[in-house]
């Protein structure tokens, strides 16, 4: 049976700021998404077959749906009402056909809560920045990986049991404890810098960093 869960919060940035970090600046606060701005338009990159958007009033609401022949299917539904001065309140509802049981939706539930609270972190100090995102995934467990990715001066704006939330002045770090679920850590550095220069080189020692195994002290960035 579909099940379908919720989120509400209040974002530190007005309608139109979330619009577009929502529909244009994925990569600074979840990956790499992009969507055709236009009702009916495509979802690439959300979904692993891409998905349609199926409502599209900026500033207001936006849903992206991705479904398969065999009843499959994910959608997410994004609503947002003005909270005070400068404040966005968002409605969040995600409905699958996958979730087949309570632990299965209790994780995805905290993902997405971690996800959400990025896109806040997004918002509060980087809002409007393109951004590039890598992803990996690392040996060792949750709280061994956290005690080696603390970037220089580095602020956590989020942690829980299985997820950190890191940032600093021009980058934002995630790690997921999925080894709490059999899987492995993974971390996403979303990298902020205006420099493209500075943004390739830092791209370079991270990516150095995992390809030699993850087991020192993360890279300074």
């Amino acid at each position: 049976m579909p099940e379908s869960f919720h989120w509400d919060g209040t974002l530190a940035a007005d309608a139109a700021t979330v619009w577009d970090a929502i529909t244009r600046h994925t990569a600074g606060w979840l990956w790499n998404i992009e969507y055709e701005p236009h009702l009916g338009g495509a979802e690439r990159g959300l979904t692993p077959d891409g998905g349609i958007v199926t409502a599209w009033q900026p500033g207001r609401h936006f849903r992206t749906r991705a479904e398969r022949a065999d009843g499959w299917f994910n959608e997410l539904d994004l609503r947002l009402e003005p909270a005070g001065d400068q404040g966005t309140h968002l409605h969040f509802t995600q409905t699958a056909a996958d979730l087949a049981d309570d632990r299965e939706y209790a994780q995805c539930a905290a993902h997405t809560d971690f996800y959400l609270r990025s896109l806040d972190a997004y918002l509060r100090w980087f809002a409007g920045r393109p951004a590039r995102c890598l992803d990996f995934e690392v040996p060792g467990t949750f709280s061994d990986v956290c005690s080696r990715v603390f970037p220089r001066d580095a602020e956590i704006y989020y942690r829980t049991l299985h997820f950190l939330g890191l940032r600093t002045d021009d980058t934002i770090v995630r790690v997921f404890g999925r080894d709490a679920w059999g899987g492995s850590v993974g971390i996403s550095v979303h990298l902020l810098q205006s420099d493209a220069a500075r943004a390739d080189a830092v791209a370079a020692d991270w990516q150095a960093w995992a390809d030699s195994g993850a087991t020192t002290e993360a890279v300074p960035v």
